[in-house]
């Protein structure tokens, strides 16, 4: 990797992000990460309210995963509470994909070199599914050993949480970043799922009428890639879709 690239790397491990750095990796635009604020999905670094608005990393990777969810036709609250109601995604995915990886030899951290596509077709896939319009699940590996952890209402305007599927065991708090992940999931419709929901959610795994699915890993990279200034910044016409 190139000297430029090796600054660019210094320059993401500051952690510090601004909503333009944001729009630029993602296509969200300002009014759109207003929306996630508010709705708790996003959270700014405590500063003085003179300064501009800045996030950390996990923050740009929670929006990697809300921006092409949104892009599937979901509203901006729906997606980001999907994201952020998703258990281990950012546990299992969010240190895997990215650059800061201790071994520059690793697999991981080629995904980032400016020599190479973004592409990582190789790995399991990991993501978020909805099936048949309603019923969110995680899908895990190529065995798909992933579950439902909730389901979207009829109409499809929100996004209702499985208990005791969301944890909230390992909160950011406990990685070093805002106390929000307990208090923001209280504020999200939740259901225990009854057991013919459960069975509604399996039959619809295994003979879907429709299926949506974001990868997590290649939309992690991609974004990464853009805000890192590896690849070309959204597009307009991908800005407009969000």
């Amino acid at each position: 990797m190139s000297r430029n690239y090796d600054r660019v790397l210094d320059w993401y491990r500051e952690d510090r992000f601004t909503a333009d750095d944001l729009a630029r990796a993602t296509g969200l635009s300002e009014r759109a990460q207003r929306e996630l604020l508010k709705l708790g999905v996003l959270q700014p670094i405590p500063q003085a309210k003179t300064k501009k608005r800045l996030v950390s990393a996990r923050m740009v990777k929670r929006a990697a995963i809300v921006a092409p969810l949104s892009r599937c036709g979901l509203s901006l609250k729906v997606a980001g509470k999907i994201v952020f109601a998703a258990p281990s995604i950012e546990d299992l995915s969010f240190e895997i994909f990215d650059p800061l990886q201790t071994d520059p030899a690793s697999v991981e951290r080629r995904f980032f070199d400016p020599q190479t596509s973004p592409e990582i077709s190789a790995a399991p896939p990991m993501g978020i599914q909805i099936l048949n319009g309603t019923y969110v699940r995680l899908r895990l590996g190529e065995v798909d050993s992933g579950f439902a952890f909730g389901r979207l209402t009829q109409d499809g305007t929100d996004f209702i949480a499985w208990s005791p599927r969301v944890s909230d065991e390992h909160s950011p708090a406990e990685r070093g970043g805002p106390p929000d992940r307990k208090s923001t999931l209280s504020t999200f419709r939740a259901e225990l799922a009854t057991k013919s929901q459960r069975a509604a959610a399996e039959r619809a795994r295994q003979r879907p009428s429709s299926t949506v699915f974001v990868d997590v890993g290649l939309s992690l990279v991609v974004t990464l890639r853009r805000l890192l200034r590896v690849d070309r910044a959204v597009t307009t016409r991908e800005k407009a879709s969000t």
